[in-house]
This record gives structure tokens, C-alpha cells and sequence, in this order.
């Protein structure tokens, strides 16, 4: 089966929530099924910043294409894009290449999940000036098993940071706007982007990258109601560019969440999310003028009506 879409739609997820960012964009998709392989062909206006004489080339367009083989049991995946962005500076145009693999295994009663992003490309400036390169690494392991009416999960989520001892600029090293297993220390619902002066996991700002060690577990004592909790660690992968490597602590701190889903009516879902976080000694050097206290807690509640 094939599919032509044209217009004005979501883009950016394309396989889990790892690594992604929801944005609506002007997309020509091309898509086409045959039984278990999905491909799929897209271009993508992400802004158009030439609308007048005071910028020759101000455009960010992405082109990419995707491949998925999925059956009951098994997936794998990949996806493939060049992103020409000339939008944020008059300077240089940013050259970025980008490699998502996933993969995803159904074992028994364990469920496997691999993503990853690698970024490589450079900025290539104006004039004389030296192009930079650009890179990034991020990827996400998980692991997890149904017991009874119960599910366990652990995880692992790694994202390098900014190195300031060399001129390579990391071109992600957030988890994304749309990853938010912990309520505080991955999130876009709360505002969290003041975190000790220094962003929390996913904010597009952080530069210094992580490594966030997780299990959760999820019950549903009746059929419209599901209860979990998650507990996590995190240490921070690079230091701030601005602090001393000697005198920063790499420990970011630990996230503990527990809330609860209830499915009031079929388009009627209510939602509750209490989380706590205890920070580490590495908000002591993230800003020498606001830091955390030694612990904070976040109250989230959500009434979803759907048509």
C-alpha cells in the first residue's frame, strides 16, 4: 500500500519516545507498507527564515528516509536524515547527519528495547573562519517483564555531553521533549527548565550530557486503574563549560515518582504524579548563584478528555 501525505503535520518521533522532539512542520511524506516492512521517504520545512531582504538563506529543512520490519514478536528499525539548517545564524550553516537504529524483542515474558542517535557533520562557517565538526550519542536500553497484573522495568539512558577541552559542539545531549519517565528530572509538562540554574535530562539547553539508571514497576488492581512507581539515579557525563572539572561533582542526584492513572468514563482519564528528587553534589558548581535545596518535590495532576 502506498501513501502520499503533503501539508502541515506532526514530525520528529519515529520509533519510542527516546531522543525525540514533537514539532509540527510542512512535510511531503511518501510512505509504503508490504506486509511486515514499512518504508518511508519524507522532506521537511522546519522554518523559513528568506522571507525578506534582510536574509538571503535563513531556511532549516530536513530530508530523510526510514525503514521498519516488524512482526508480532520482533522489530528493527532505522532512520536516515541530513538536516540543512541556515536559520540560527548568518555565520555558518549547520550540516548535521543523523542515524536512529531500533530494535525491539518479545522473549517469553521479557520485552527488550534498543534506540540510539548518532549525530556526525560540521558547521561550515563563512569566510575564513576554521568549520567546526558536530556530533552526538545518545541511546536508551530497557528491559521489562509482566508478572500477573504486573509489569518490571529497568532501564538505562546515556546522552554525551559537550567536552569543553575540545572544539567538537555536541549537537544533542538532552533526552528529548517527548521521553519523560521521571515527572522532574525528565520533563515538559512541569517547569523544570530552572532546575538549579542548569535545565533538568531533557531540556534542549543542557549541554553536559548523562547517564540515568532506572526501574519501575506498574500494577493495575482493576481494570480502569493503573498505579506505578519508578526510582532513578543520575550522574552527569560532562561538566558545565564554565565550571572547573576538578571541583564538580559528576552526581546529579536521584528521582523517586508514584502516581496513578483512572479511567473515569471511555473518553474521561484522570491522572495524579507526586515525585520527589534528591540532588547531588553536582548543582553545588551547575550555578554559583541559584542552587537546588537538598531535596524538591513536584505535584502533577491531569484531567484528559478526549474526542
Amino acid at each position: 500500500m502506498f501513501k502520499l501525505d503533503v501539508g502541515r503535520m506532526e514530525g520528529g518521533p519515529a520509533f519510542s519516545w527516546f531522543a525525540d522532539n514533537l514539532r509540527n512542520a510542512d512535510r511531503i511524506k511518501a510512505t509504503m507498507s508490504l506486509d511486515a516492512l514499512t518504508l518511508c521517504a519524507f522532506i521537511e520545512k522546519l522554518d523559513e527564515g528568506d522571507y525578506n531582504n534582510a536574509a538571503a538563506d535563513g531556511d532549516m529543512d530536513e530530508y530523510g528516509v526510514l525503514a521498519l520490519y516488524k512482526t508480532e514478536t520482533f522489530e528493527v528499525g532505522g532512520l536516515l536524515a541530513y538536516l540543512r539548517d541556515a536559520s540560527t545564524s548568518s555565520a555558518y550553516t549547520l550540516n548535521r547527519y543523523i542515524l536512529n537504529p531500533y530494535a525491539k524483542a518479545i522473549v517469553g515474558p521479557v520485552t527488550l528495547v534498543a534506540e540510539g542517535q548518532i549525530d556526525w557533520g560540521e558547521r561550515d562557517y563563512e569566510g575564513s573562519t576554521t568549520d567546526t565538526d558536530v556530533e552526538a550519542l545518545l541511546f536508551n536500553l530497557e528491559a521489562s517483564m509482566d508478572v500477573g497484573p504486573a509489569n518490571v522495568m529497568v532501564g538505562w539512558a546515556h546522552a554525551d555531553g559537550d567536552d569543553p577541552n575540545d572544539n567538537d559542539i555536541v549537537t544533542q545531549a538532552h533526552g528529548g521533549t517527548e521521553w519523560e519517565p521521571f515527572l522532574i528530572l525528565t520533563t515538559d509538562d512541569v517547569d523544570a527548565a530552572g532546575l538549579g540554574g542548569a535545565t533538568n535530562l531533557n531540556d534542549s539547553t543542557q549541554d553536559w550530557g548523562f547517564d540515568l539508571f532506572y526501574g519501575k514497576a506498574t500494577f493495575s488492581p482493576m481494570e480502569n486503574v493503573t498505579i506505578y512507581g519508578i526510582l532513578g539515579f543520575a550522574n552527569a557525563d560532562e561538566e558545565r563549560a564554565y565550571v572547573d572539572l576538578a571541583t564538580q561533582d559528576d552526581d546529579i542526584g536521584w528521582e523517586f515518582d508514584i502516581g496513578a492513572s483512572i479511567t473515569l468514563m471511555d473518553n474521561l482519564v484522570y491522572k495524579i504524579v507526586v515525585g520527589y528528587f534528591d540532588s547531588g553534589d553536582f548543582w553545588n558548581k551547575a550555578n554559583t548563584e541559584t542552587q537546588v535545596d537538598d531535596s524538591t518535590y513536584t505535584v502533577f495532576n491531569q484531567l484528559q478528555v478526549t474526542f
